[in-house]
Formats: structure tokens, sequence, C-alpha cells
């Protein structure tokens, strides 16, 4: 399992094992570690339940940001040229342009929803509500309340437009993070430019591409390109 590109130690050779909490103790003595000292949550990649999983693979097959370079492009220039839109209706509309581009179907029921920033704080708190409890990594913990907490901190503000009640709201949110649980906790345990510095570099050759057509005389949102972090 690979972790951020810092210098990494084992949880069998530290220098300092009394003072390793107790459920760091219980994991496996290969388990990679990042840095010395204190330890917590943010020092372990997610690795899937057996630890099998590598985020790599993950992030490989799904991408690091919740929309691909085509969408984020094509959602800069629609928000550019129909600025009589809200956020969702640029969002549906991008949608529907990169389907007839890439072929693709349209989707059964009403348009996805972009609740990316929300579920990565999920997973945040999901995967430091294992190690808090002793559970990392093959253990669980109650959900539903912590996606309860995260709507309760930042439901309303992604509610905006949406004709969604919470209770509902708090619903998909459960459906959505259980769904894709491993892709949303291998992005925020490897949410750091330490461990992917290509990923920020990314990010501004599509900037540098939308300023060129911008120069050419093409309206373009370039805030619309931005990663997928935490609110």
């Amino acid at each position: 399992m690979k972790v951020a590109s810092h210098v990494t130690t084992q949880v069998g050779h530290m220098s300092d094992p009394e003072n390793v909490p107790e459920y760091l103790k219980r994991l496996p003595p290969d388990t990679p570690r990042v840095g010395a000292g204190n330890f917590d949550h943010t020092d372990v990649v997610w690795g899937g339940k057996d630890g099998s999983l590598d985020p790599d693979d993950i992030i490989a097959g799904h991408g690091r940001e919740y929309d691909a370079p085509l969408l984020q492009v094509l959602r800069a220039l629609v928000a550019a040229h129909h600025t009589d839109l809200d956020e969702r209706g640029v969002a549906v509309l991008t949608r529907e342009i990169c389907r007839k581009i890439t072929g693709t179907s349209a989707s059964k029921g009403r348009p996805i929803d972009d609740d990316s920033a929300m579920l990565m704080e999920i997973a945040y708190r999901y995967h430091e509500a294992l190690y808090a409890e002793g559970q990392w990594p093959n253990g669980t913990v109650p959900l539903k309340p912590i996606v309860r907490e995260v709507h309760k901190d930042f439901g309303a503000e992604h509610l905006d437009g949406r004709i969604l009640d919470a209770e509902s709201h708090i619903k998909i949110l459960t459906r959505k993070f259980t769904k894709d649980r491993d892709i949303w906790l291998s992005r925020v345990t490897t949410d750091d430019r330490n461990y992917d510095p290509t990923r920020l570099q990314n990010i501004e050759k599509l900037k540098t591409g939308l300023c060129l057509l911008s120069e050419a005389g093409v309206r373009v949102d370039i805030e619309q390109v931005e990663p997928t972090t935490r609110p």
C-alpha cells in the first residue's frame, strides 16, 4: 500500500512505543506510516478493509477529481456563455453537452447533483472515526450520524437552489458514500500535494488552456476549474 511521499516508518519500529495509541498497536507490524512522533488518521491512506486495496489504482480508474477534465472545461465554457443559469443549471447543461460529445446515453431520473465536497468531508470524518474507535482498518463505525453532522455543518449552502428537504439529502449522501466508499476514502486520504504533486499541475494545465481560449476571444469562466476538496 503506497503512502504519501514523506519519510516513512513502520509501526513496529517506532522510537517511542509507549506513546503509541492502542489502536495503532493493533495494526499489522508492516503497516506503512508517515513521518514520526504523533500519529493520527491522517498518517495512513485508505487501503480497503483488508488492506489489499491500492488507492493509486482507485484514483487511476476513477480520477482524483469529481469531474473529468472534459467536464471541467465544458463547465467553464457553459458558465461563461449562460450567465442566466444558476450552478445547478450549468451542471445539467454541461453534462448534457458532454453526453452528446462522448455519445453516452442520458441517465434516467433527476440530474446528478455535485455533492463531492460533502462526500469528501464525510470520508474524512469516517476515516477519523475508525481510528478514534480503534476500528481501523477492518471495523465499522455508524455512518448515519457522521452524514447528519456533515449535513448540519454544510448542507444549507449545498441545498441552495435544490428542491430537497434535509432528510432526503441525508439519505442521498448516505447512499452515494456507501456506493463509492473506497473511491471517496482513497481520494480524501491521498488529498495531499506531497502524495501526488502532479495533481495541482494538472489543474493548472486546464486553466492555462482556458486562458489561451480567453486570449483568442472565447468567453470562459476559469473559476469553474478547481480541485475536489472538502468544504
